[in-house]
């Protein structure tokens, strides 16, 4: 049990760092995102971020997750993406991972740019 509250614990922080992080996504991530999906305009990328950036705070996070319980056993879990909004995977994804298991992911062609940076940066911010 207690190695489940502090791998909870650690989550939360994950979370935290993932959302201070995209409420100042680097220019050249919103730039590519760009130019590979032209109906991403920056604004709109910058939008999307940011308002994960509010969202992944220590107290929704932690309102989120209290009455979460862990996984009895750890699955693979398949997700599939779709692309016509920035990051509209990225609920998914935390949730499936929340609850204790590991994502499979098949990225969306049209938004493979930001998902990319989202999971590189929670393995990078998770070691």
């Amino acid at each position: 049990m207690l190695l489940q509250i502090l791998d909870k614990i650690k989550f939360s922080k994950d979370l935290i760092a993932l959302g201070q992080l995209l409420g100042s996504i680097p220019e050249q991530v919103v730039e590519s995102a760009q130019i590979h999906n032209q109906w991403f305009s920056p604004a709109f990328i910058k939008l999307a971020a940011n308002n994960w950036h509010k969202a992944l705070n220590a107290q929704d996070i932690e309102l989120w997750l209290k009455d979460l319980l862990p996984a009895t056993q750890q699955k693979r879990v398949g997700i599939i993406m779709a692309g016509n909004i920035p990051f509209v995977g990225l609920h998914d994804l935390l949730c499936v991972l929340a609850a204790g298991h590991k994502a499979l992911v098949k990225l969306s062609s049209t938004d493979e740019i930001l998902m990319k940076f989202v999971i590189s940066s929670l393995i990078a911010i998770d070691k």
